[in-house]
């Protein structure tokens, strides 16, 4: 059955026009069961809810149907998935879960979990939509959208629809709205939200256990929050250490501002950390040679951060910390210069105002050099790149050779999969950000290269300007690089700056 009415998916800050809805059994029976409370509750209107198209020899992204396998995790309404060799980005339809990324939100870190957990494990994962309906793409065209139905334990008749679930257990509103009665997708998820309303649970009624919700504020160095990240940042729940989930606590930072990318800060300290007890005396003091930490600070979309922050500036601003694919950095950075409680403060800046460095004595914004001729290639397994390490969070100055690669996507067995084998020296997303794959200089001083070698890809992200282009590069070629040293996994990263030119990137030629 398909009905032509029109009805609205709300998510964000977009509208997305609906022309129909897909064949599904459901119920829109909400109210309470006897006795119901939210520590018996129950997803009635989930569990009554059912796929009847069939997804057989279909293909998703091609048919609006099909079998997916779990990629990756982004939060509570996006995942990233594998359709046969295909790798998409996913935006659910109908919901929008309190932010985890760029902003951290109540109950925005358990939706995440509740998603991550839910799409990770199940073995059976079908992807649905109709895009007559809702649209194929959100709307800068770079995320697929759609329901996702799960099962944990593969049995089809098992399958559960998640966009649903994450409403019912209240992590989020029913972002679909109709302008008639007749569309049975909106009957369902308004049936669902109607359900979390009454027991109040969750966004509807609770606190979020992870989320600190009191005033406090704490003023906080960079090297402190490295040294101690997890008693201030973001916690995740299969964290190694064991700790409860948290969303971290509020920070205050004050830095140095020694390079933009896009939007968002690269930050260093300016001065090195010193700790005193209430009687004054010293407890713990950075070495007077070691290194300024540093941190990436993103600042989200949207922000407009580089048109009022330049290198140079000292700022002062309120932020949470948390770790991207194992990474730390800032997030959830309060950007308004006008906001009266949590204000986004310049004090100055260092080059156009010498002065305060009577104030900041160690305030540089040069880069610290990153001669890697002198690392340890040798396979050492966790020790491998320990070198790196030390001058992890920092803006570095190093040389990388760009190297043509021949590789692809693996299976669980190691192998290359069908379809997805690449021979080239960088790779780019749909959104313009791209990796240029190189060699640190170690590489090329060992006498086993080809056999032992670091990698240090370079990693220019899409909201970098003025652009560098891919073709800059050529395999083959060594240069001169500024950029900010990041872990990516097991390996690292040289992120570059805006504003590069011949000063940042300097083509040494082949070596």
């Amino acid at each position: 059955m398909k009905f032509t009415k029109k009805i609205f998916v709300l998510f964000a800050t977009s509208f997305m026009l609906l022309a129909g809805c897909g064949d599904v059994n459901n119920s829109t029976s909400s109210s309470l069961g006897e006795g119901e409370t939210v520590e018996n509750y129950k997803t009635t209107v989930t569990d009554n809810f059912h796929l009847n198209r069939s997804y057989e020899n279909k293909v998703f992204t091609q048919d609006g149907i099909g079998v997916a396998t779990f990629r990756s995790h982004t939060d509570g309404d996006t995942t990233n998935w594998w359709i046969g060799t295909e790798k998409i980005k996913f935006r659910y339809l109908g919901v929008n879960t309190p932010e985890s990324t760029a902003k951290m939100e109540p109950w925005g870190l358990p939706a995440s979990q509740f998603t991550k957990e839910k799409t990770s494990k199940a073995k059976l994962i079908v992807l649905e939509n109709d895009v007559e309906a809702y649209g194929k793409m959100d709307n800068n065209n770079v995320r697929y959208l759609g329901f996702v139905w799960y099962s944990m334990d593969g049995n089809p008749e098992n399958l559960r629809c998640l966009n649903l679930e994450l409403i019912e257990l209240g992590y989020s509103l029913n972002q679909i709205f109709e302008d008639t009665p007749l569309c049975p997708y909106y009957k369902t998820f308004a049936a669902a939200e109607e359900h979390a309303r009454a027991v109040k649970i969750r966004i509807f009624g609770q606190k979020d256990p992870t989320f600190d919700y009191s005033d406090d504020v704490v003023t906080i160095s960079l090297f402190e929050l490295r040294r101690n990240y997890y008693k201030y940042g973001k916690v995740e729940e299969d964290n190694e250490e064991g700790l409860d989930p948290s969303a971290g606590k509020q920070l205050r930072i004050r830095g140095l501002v020694v390079g933009m990318i896009g939007d968002n800060m690269i930050l260093r300290d300016l001065q090195r950390y010193k700790e005193e007890d209430e009687n004054g005396q010293i407890i713990f003091e950075q070495e007077e040679d070691d290194m300024l930490a540093g941190i990436y600070c993103y600042a989200g979309y949207n922000t407009s951060l580089a048109g009022s922050v330049k290198v140079g500036d000292i700022v002062f601003f309120y932020c949470r910390a948390n770790k991207f694919n194992g990474t730390m950095q800032l997030s959830d950075i309060k950007t308004s210069f006008t906001d009266r409680k949590r204000p986004f403060i310049k004090e100055g800046n260092i080059l156009e105002n010498p002065a305060l460095l009577e104030t900041y004595p160690e305030a540089t914004i040069e880069p610290y050099e990153m001669d890697t001729t002198t690392f340890d290639t040798s396979y050492q397994g966790d020790t491998r790149y320990s070198d790196f390490k030390n001058f992890e969070g920092r803006l570095v100055k190093t040389k990388v050779t760009v190297r043509n690669i021949e590789s692809g996507d693996y299976d669980e067995d190691g192998e290359i999969i069908e379809g997805t084998e690449f021979t080239g020296y960088y790779k780019m997303d749909d959104s313009g950000n791209y990796t240029c794959y190189a060699n640190s200089q170690a590489s090329f001083n060992s006498n086993t290269y080809g056999e032992q070698f670091l990698t240090l890809n370079i990693r220019v992200d899409g909201t970098q300007y003025p652009r560098i282009n891919p073709d800059f590069f050529k395999p083959g070629n060594t240069y001169e690089c500024y950029g900010y040293l990041s872990p990516y996994y097991e390996k690292y990263q040289l992120m570059l700056l805006n504003n590069t030119n011949e000063a940042y990137v300097v083509d040494l030629g082949a070596l």
